[in-house]
């Protein structure tokens, strides 16, 4: 979907290494934004109908991903789910694998004080998917690729009253883009692997109202790419191939999460959760010098983005719960000035992404030890578009992005 894939589209721009290092570090500036701004609601169909507002509740295996410590809260039946999604977005409809899972608890003594139980919980979380086509007059755009997070963590229960989780995070991922128009194309081959430490706790201030508390480390991400450049020396368009190999890191920002549950009565339950991210802190380099160019443009763009999360959960009916949820979150960076970009081979489709709504709405059922959870997630997205048009000139310009996505849960308590 072109919401998903056009956050990546400013690696096209990358490809005008080739041409000049001052261009790169825009690229590349755009490229570290991209690749440590998640999607903020993916994870089981539960968790996505909440709009992920479950940090300050716990006992559902997505909650690894914002705060471990909800794995303490699973404290007399382990879990296993699975989550296939289907999303809708303008010029593109995409299956796929949203998350996968599975919570062990280690056992409970039931003491009031001391320890009390704790369980471990294993997942995987796709984080981005790259994949669709664009034109743009005659440039044509192709990527495809996704990033996914695979989860291991540890939550413990104090006397049912304190949790403490920490967890470990591996990032994966591979994504290709090429863009082709009248003069040539461009092609990025791109491998990633990253990791990242979370740590979180839930306080039950009493027995109705929990408080949370999660911190993220900074993500560090190694890249291996391979860029090439395919040049249109005449009218019968023999090729004139450039290509260039780089390895760089990046350190992504810290993110700090707080949230609080509340229960009301025995059937339903309220979270309402705030986290923060400085993308000034992003950091990428190598032993080229145009790194320094990079970290410039981070300093002069970037900025603080904040995130409000709610999420409602009722039960309806009989094992039969209702969800609903909204999340919104600012912009993590500017749009870069036109000294930036004017007279700039910056290619086609370079986009700096800013603030973001979801409204999300679900239900499920559970019978025995089964259970299956239905989520409807639509997101609205707005976003700076920049392009050149092959005379030097840059264009600018602004759009909403939409989509939809559904996701379904199968799952099993035991």
């Amino acid at each position: 979907m072109k919401h998903i894939l056009l956050p990546s589209l400013f690696l096209i721009g990358a490809a005008s290494y080739s041409y000049g290092q001052t261009d790169d570090a825009v690229s590349l500036g755009s490229r570290c934004l991209t690749l440590g701004y998640e999607e903020a609601v993916t994870g089981s169909a539960r968790y996505s109908a909440m709009a992920g507002a479950r940090m300050a509740i716990g006992e559902d295996i997505s909650t690894i991903r914002e705060n471990p410590a909800g794995l303490g809260l699973f404290t007399e039946k382990s879990e296993i789910s699975i989550t296939p999604d289907f999303t809708a977005g303008n010029e593109s409809n995409k299956f796929g694998l949203a998350n996968a899972g599975a919570a062990f608890v280690l056992g409970n003594n039931h003491k009031a004080d001391g320890y009390t139980s704790s369980a471990i919980g294993l997942s995987y979380h796709r984080l981005k998917n790259f994949s669709d086509r664009m034109r743009y007059n005659d440039a044509l755009l192709t990527g495809k690729g996704s990033n996914a997070m695979w989860s291991a963590g540890y939550g413990i229960n104090i006397g049912n009253r304190y949790f403490f989780g920490l967890g470990i995070n591996i990032i994966t991922g591979s994504y290709e883009l090429h863009t082709n128009n009248h003069d040539g194309s461009n092609s990025i081959d791109t491998k990633t692997t990253g990791w990242n430490v979370k740590a979180g706790t839930v306080v039950k201030l009493t027995e109705d109202l929990n408080l949370a508390l999660a911190l993220h480390s900074p993500s560090r991400y190694n890249f291996e790419e391979t860029r090439a450049v395919d040049i249109y020396e005449s009218i019968d368009k023999r090729n004139s191939k450039n290509y260039n190999d780089i390895e760089y890191h990046q350190w992504g920002p810290l993110k700090l999460a707080a949230g609080i549950g509340w229960h009301l009565g025995e059937k339903s339950v309220i979270d309402a959760e705030y986290s923060y991210q400085d993308f000034r802190a992003l950091n990428v380099g190598n032993s080229y010098d145009y790194f320094n160019d990079v970290k410039d443009y981070v300093e002069s763009n970037m900025r603080c983005s904040h995130t409000i999360r709610v999420g409602f959960e009722s039960e309806l009916y009989n094992n039969l719960k209702g969800r609903l949820g909204t999340l919104f979150t600012t912009s993590p960076a500017d749009t870069p000035g036109p000294e930036k970009t004017q007279g700039k081979d910056i290619g086609y489709g370079l986009n700096v992404p800013h603030q973001s709504l979801y409204v999300c709405a679900g239900a499920g059922y559970r019978y025995n030890w089964l259970y299956a959870d239905l989520a409807y997630v639509y997101k609205n997205q707005k976003t700076d578009y920049i392009f050149s048009t092959g005379s030097g000139e840059t264009v600018i310009t602004g759009k909403a992005l939409n989509s939809s996505e559904i996701l379904l849960t199968i799952g099993a308590r035991f």
